[in-house]
């Protein structure tokens, strides 16, 4: 990689790829032995996809500091268990450049398909995303996130935004302590029982005293608050129960048999929100893509819904606004 004299204020480059010193030195390395561990030193995001497809695992160290050798040498000796992730995208190719984690450039986006597309935004050499991506970073168990949860969908100036992830790393428990898929979800629970259930008096507390705001918008106030509320003790009930049994029911130990539920159940289930997914995600791009297709799909979501309200009889209206005078009298006699 590099040293600490190379990157800093003012050393740009304009190829941000491995010397030739250092790579015949890899080559060299990986012809007597093909089973290493490479460690990449730098200030920068290097481009290094041929030392990637060779090597068996990457430790991107940046500039680690004079102790930074007992840190390296308790992540490959296994002392430590490596949970860093990338603060910024690996490019793989310099022609990438400026990469953003959270979009593209672009006006015509490339379909979902592997190699070159014409007509669209690709390289005809080169991947469009980039060899590791923000936020990219392997350990030696799996780690799984779950998607985040935001506790409103709109941020004010006056109020905080709440988001929570639940990180489950059973597999780790499992490797390590040698216990059950079962035993070793129980004890990863035990610690995060109270940070969830914290969490959600918290959010409660939150929505509780919007309750008692009075007059006919308090009505809509008490509705939302007590639906809020309800909602989230289901959501605890299920990370506390039907999510860990899930858990224990899918993971197991590496070397063991399929689990036919998985075949039967979860494998079809996973297939059918894959191909909604792609489905809602390709009809997303063409309306994005087509400004006025986008327009004459809402006119005919307005329009239906004219439809709908014109044809409602007023009757049922006024069973909704105001009540019969008398038990004898129709909905709609006045």
């Amino acid at each position: 990689g590099e040293n600490q004299t190379g990157p800093g204020e003012s050393f740009s480059k304009a190829d941000v790829s491995l010397s030739n010193t250092h790579t015949q030195l890899f080559e060299a390395v990986y012809a007597q032995n093909k089973r290493i561990v490479t460690i990449l030193f730098g200030g920068r995001p290097l481009a290094v996809p041929e030392l990637a497809e060779k090597t068996a695992a990457l430790i991107e160290a940046w500039l680690p500091g004079s102790c930074g050798c007992y840190a390296l040498a308790d992540i490959l000796f296994g002392k430590v268990n490596p949970s860093g992730r990338l603060s910024m995208s690996m490019p793989y190719c310099v022609g990438q450049l400026p990469l953003s984690y959270s979009t593209f450039a672009t006006g015509r986006p490339k379909p979902d398909m592997k190699g070159f597309c014409p007509f669209v935004s690709n390289y005809m050499d080169a991947p469009n995303l980039p060899l590791y991506p923000f936020g990219y970073g392997l350990s030696y168990s799996e780690v799984e996130y779950t998607p985040v949860s935001l506790d409103k969908n709109v941020l004010t100036k006056e109020k905080s935004l709440l988001a929570s992830v639940v990180v489950e790393n059973v597999m780790r428990i499992i490797e390590e302590d040698g216990l059950s898929p079962r035993e070793a979800t129980i004890k990863g629970m035990k610690q995060i029982t109270g940070a969830i259930i914290a969490t959600t008096l918290v959010t409660i507390a939150v929505y509780v005293p919007i309750a008692f705001y009075g007059g006919m918008v308090g009505v809509i106030y008490t509705q939302f608050s007590v639906t809020m509320c309800i909602a989230l003790c289901i959501s605890t009930f299920n990370a506390l129960t039907l999510s860990p049994a899930l858990c224990a029911l899918i993971l197991k130990p590496k070397g063991s048999k399929k689990n036919k539920l998985e075949d039967y159940i979860f494998a079809p289930f996973n297939w059918v929100m894959e191909k909604s997914k792609a489905i809602y995600l390709a009809g997303s791009g063409i309306l994005v893509r087509n400004a006025w297709l986008t327009v004459l799909v809402l006119g005919g979501v307005l329009y239906a819904n004219y439809l709908y309200y014109a044809g409602t009889p007023a009757w049922w209206n006024e069973l909704w606004t105001d009540a019969p005078a008398s038990a004898n009298q129709a909905p709609g006699d006045k």
